[in-house]
């Protein structure tokens, strides 16, 4: 399913607002060594994830995050749904929603587009 081209500059605009909110889930520091490291949205986030997963098998369960990390967790879920009506797989925990995410974006941007911005 393809993103129109009106739909896909909003979303390339915001898209920094997205990913900040994203980052606001692991530590501020650890959220700059990634972004220092990164070289790509897409690689960001997939650090971000693997933290994310780490932090879920040590027990995290989301219950301290704020109403702005649970409204792009809600976000996120909701495009999953309107993207993946007929599919059966379950998205539930952050890393497995931000890992759809980076994922979709992927294949919606070329590597170009997912260079962070000077």
């Amino acid at each position: 399913m393809s993103l129109s081209t009106k739909k896909k500059r909003v979303l390339a605009k915001n898209l920094h607002v997205i990913v900040s909110r994203i980052s606001s889930f692991i530590p501020e520091n650890k959220s700059t060594i990634f972004l220092e490291e990164a070289k790509t949205v897409d690689s960001f986030l997939d650090k971000i994830i693997c933290e994310l997963k780490e932090m879920e098998k040590n027990g995290w369960d989301v219950t301290d995050l704020n109403e702005k990390q649970l409204n792009i967790l809600t976000f996120i879920s909701d495009l999953y749904l309107k993207r993946n009506k007929s599919k059966y797989k379950v998205i539930e925990t952050p890393s497995e929603i931000i890992n759809w995410f980076s994922q979709w974006i992927q294949s919606i941007f070329t590597k170009n587009e997912l260079k962070w911005k000077e």
